[in-house]
């Protein structure tokens, strides 16, 4: 028996329709063909909307569904450019034919080889004027920041639209619950290609908070009114998210005493323009402490010592005492532990314990136990790296790190390194929790030899310092730097400056800033620095001077895409008495791969008749770079350098040096591999070549 059913023409359509969507196109290259207007000049940028389906269609692995996604993408650009009545046709053409074919089953896909889209973009409407009809309790000029200026710009009807609610919510929030913006009456000029707008605009009457009332069997009347008074809203306009943040607050309050309260809240129109909150509250039992446990997360034990967390709850609930809970505190905890940079997890809760150790308790209390558990971060690395970069050639370093040494959650480093310029030995210590949340004291140490162009060098030194982060972006530092130096072979040499056996002792204090989103491979933000020092006698220098560096930088990305930095800096040295000359271990230069790049390492000005750079007391450098992703981690750049150095103190003039140049940039998690070739149109002061190579880690700021 045969069952027969008789499909409408719409139904028809639309089986055929679902079949294309499950139909790829044909594994063999499509040309595209875009038909538009002579007058239509913006192709590329309306195809460059609907890329991705763009690509697959024309590799031959695209689908019928990227074909309509393609075709919307393109009209929606239309549309948000102010073409409002544009549309997309397109047609699919076998060429042997040389006529559009009417695909039915998916065998035809086949034999598409071609498709041709024809944009009919119509006239490009512009928005013209804008104005509110209705009483306003609010200037049009402030309604109208929520709207695109209207000045030449494209006619946009989701834009207006989204505009529309952006002014029904910022109502809202100031109260004007009952108002009713919209939407949107345009009106088309005569012979014109602008649209006039009239937003309709109802408000009603704006609605505070007249009265606030907590209701509970549990509290006494006084603690129900001081809970009302906590909340901090009433007489505020009202807004149904301030309703919530009330009840936060009372939960909040009565979590400080012990409790791990319920609050329900009911807000009420009593009148025009008049609301009521009305809060039910149930306290439960007050929560007391009679212990603090420490877990491991899992099953791997912890290293970190439990003395140490235990620290940390100590002032809130000491040992030996039922206190109650207070959460505020317990969240408090929890972010400062995380803070300390060892912990993967941290989860903090509190558990009720056994009737016998709720002894002494009333019956409304409850002994609870707060419970932490932890998984730590891996706290313990070796680090090794090899690497090539134009002055020091070959390049090996080898690092232990240790983030939570001892248990104690202080850090610890000791590296070496080794090049064919030299070697050099470097450790370090930081206590982050003696000082306090937020501040963190140093102590570095280290022994290096340099083979230098001017100068070779052995040297040793240590550092105490103390850094206190005003915020996440902000840091203030203080830090004594001993260092002795003893100099040999030195071809930069100024007659009477020279101190062989040279020792230093210095205070430096620094201000930075850094929004920056990674200091090694930044895309956005910004960082800046001031770090002057001073080195007198009485601090063990030879010589008494003081100097200081400018630090500046800044970066901004243009969707992941293409990467604009920029940064300068500015250093000096000057003496404290009425002496000149400054030793070489302490003068400035410039050159090389991580300053301007057209020069070798510390060449740039002040070059001797030996063709040596002698070194100066001020310098200054600035550096612009445009970056562009190729593949994934690989970016090509563009690079523009200029510096001076000075032979005299706080000085701003002197003999420039430039170089312009091209690179590449290959991300890795230690910072991106670079490799720049530099040209100098500029003077070549004691450099044999205009042209440079540098291969290095890290960018050039």
């Amino acid at each position: 028996m045969a069952l027969m059913v008789q499909l409408s023409r719409k139904t028809r359509l639309l089986l055929i329709l679902l079949t294309l969507l499950c139909v790829r196109l044909p594994a063999t290259e499509v040309e595209l063909r875009f038909l538009v207007p002579e007058d239509f000049t913006d192709l590329e940028r309306m195809k460059r909307e609907a890329e991705p389906e763009l690509e697959r269609i024309s590799a031959g692995e695209g689908s019928a569904a990227d074909l309509a996604d393609a075709r919307y993408a393109m009209e929606t650009w239309l549309s948000q450019d102010g073409y409002a009545e544009g549309l997309i046709r397109f047609r699919m053409l076998d060429s042997a034919a040389a006529d559009e074919i009417e695909i039915l089953r998916a065998e035809d896909w086949s034999r598409v080889e071609i498709i041709e889209f024809e944009v009919r973009p119509g006239q490009k409407f512009f928005l013209g004027s804008l104005t509110f009809d209705g009483e306003l309790s609010f200037e049009e000029t402030r309604l109208r920041e929520f709207f695109p200026p209207p000045e030449d710009l494209p006619y946009d009807r989701r834009r207006i639209e989204d505009a529309v609610s952006r002014v029904e919510r910022f109502y809202t929030i100031n109260g004007y619950i009952d108002a009713e913006i919209g939407p949107a009456v345009e009106t088309r000029r005569e012979d014109s290609p602008f649209f006039d707008l009239r937003i309709p605009v109802e408000e009603g009457p704006q609605y505070r908070i007249e009265e606030v009332e907590v209701q509970s069997d549990a509290l006494a009347p006084i603690r129900r009114r001081e809970l009302e008074q906590s909340t901090s809203i009433k007489g505020e306009v009202y807004f149904p998210r301030l309703a919530a943040e009330g009840a936060l607050r009372i939960e909040r309050e009565l979590g400080r005493s012990g409790f791990a309260a319920e609050v329900d809240y009911e807000a009420e129109i009593v009148a025009r323009g008049r609301m009521a909150i009305t809060y039910t509250v149930n306290p439960g039992p007050r929560l007391m402490v009679v212990a603090v446990e420490i877990r491991p997360s899992g099953e791997k034990s912890l290293r970190t010592r439990r003395s140490l967390v235990r620290d940390f709850f100590a002032r809130e609930f000491p040992t030996g005492e039922t206190t109650p809970v207070n959460f505020d505190s317990l969240n408090r905890i929890e972010g400062e532990l995380y803070g300390l940079g060892i912990f993967s997890l941290v989860e903090i809760r509190v558990e009720e314990r056994r009737e016998e150790e709720a002894a002494g308790l009333s019956e409304e209390s409850r002994a609870v136990a707060v419970v932490v558990e932890l998984e730590e971060l891996r706290s313990q690395y070796l680090e090794l790296e090899a690497s090539w970069n134009s002055y020091e050639l070959l390049r090996g370093e080898v690092g232990f790190n240790d983030r939570n040494l001892f248990g104690l959650a202080r850090l610890f480093s000791l590296s070496g390194y080794g090049s064919l310029k030299g070697y050099g030995i470097q450790g370090s210590g930081t206590d982050p929790l003696i000082l306090g949340s937020g501040s963190s004291i140093s102590l570095n140490g280290d022994l290096s030899y340099r083979d230098g162009e001017a100068f070779e060098q052995r040297q040793f030194g240590g550092e105490l310092s103390v850094v206190n982060r005003i915020d996440s972006a902000t840091a203030l530092s203080a830090a004594y730097q001993y260092r002795r130096s003893v100099t040999g072979r030195v071809s930069g040499e100024i007659a009477g400056s020279e101190i062989s056996d040279f020792s230093s002792g210095r205070l430096r204090f620094a201000l930075e800033y850094d929004t920056r989103d990674s200091p090694l491979s930044p895309f956005e933000g910004e960082a800046f620095s001031v770090a002057p020092f001073v080195a007198p006698r009485l601090l063990g220098s030879d010589i008494g001077f003081y100097g200081g560096l400018i630090d500046l930088e800044g970066h901004r990305s243009f969707q992941r895409r293409i990467t604009l930095s920029a940064a300068g800096r500015y250093r000096i040295r000057a003496r404290t008495d009425e002496e000149e000359g400054i030793p070489i271990q302490e003068r400035l230069f410039l050159g090389g791969a991580h300053s301007v790049r057209s020069f070798d390492q510390d060449q740039l000005g002040l070059i001797n008749a030996e063709g040596v750079s002698r070194g100066g007391l001020s310098s200054l450098e600035a550096s612009a770079e445009i970056r562009t992703r190729v593949a994934n981690e690989l970016f090509a750049s563009l690079f523009y350098d200029v510096g001076f150095v000075s032979p005299r103190s706080f000085s701003l003039d002197g003999d420039l040096g430039y170089a312009l140049g091209a690179g590449l940039r290959y991300y890795l998690p230690i910072g991106p591999l670079r490799f720049d070739v530099a040209y100098n149109p500029g003077p070549t002061y004691g450099s044999s070549s205009r042209w440079r190579m540098h291969f290095a880690v890290g960018l050039s700021y």
